[in-house]
């Protein structure tokens, strides 16, 4: 639904799989659509991610998204749904975007609407890795423990 001719690399396995190669098939979109299968090696996912101008997890079932995270520490401006763990990752606008899941419909076009914006617009897509860098700072582990040992003594 993208108004652009916007690429899409699919990575990882999963008993889906099958039915997205189909649909992508059906569709006619394996020139725009890859599968990329797992990364062995989690350095590699990490150095493959400079790449791209943004991720997508349109997930209702990763209740974290620490690949959220990961994107969001090298620069990547993730879009997401507004659910579960990236619903408190992301800052939409800022950081990235998150799409209210109400239907598969509103789902899909907000997705496609997003990649435009990121595609279209390189300024955008810039302030969003500046931002999405600098919120992932305070996940770093220094800052957590920091965190963490400052409500201790308040305990």
């Amino acid at each position: 639904h993208t108004r652009l001719p916007i690429e899409l690399d699919v990575v990882g396995r999963g008993p889906e799989l099958a039915a997205c190669r189909a649909l992508v098939e059906e569709l006619g979109l394996q020139r725009r659509v890859r599968f990329l299968d797992w990364y062995e090696r989690h350095q590699d996912l990490l150095a493959s991610f400079g790449a791209y101008r943004g991720m997508v997890l349109p997930s209702l079932e990763d209740a974290n998204g620490i690949v959220v995270q990961e994107a969001m520490a090298l620069g990547l401006p993730p879009i997401c749904l507004d659910w579960g763990g990236p619903q408190l990752l992301v800052r939409h606008g800022e950081s990235g975007f998150l799409i209210a899941p109400d239907s598969v419909q509103a789902i899909t076009h907000g997705l496609a609407a997003c990649l435009d914006q990121l595609a279209d617009d390189p300024a955008l897509a810039e302030r969003m890795s500046i931002a999405a860098r600098e919120q992932a700072r305070a996940w770093r582990w220094p800052e957590v423990m920091a965190q963490w040992l400052a409500l201790y003594r308040t305990l």
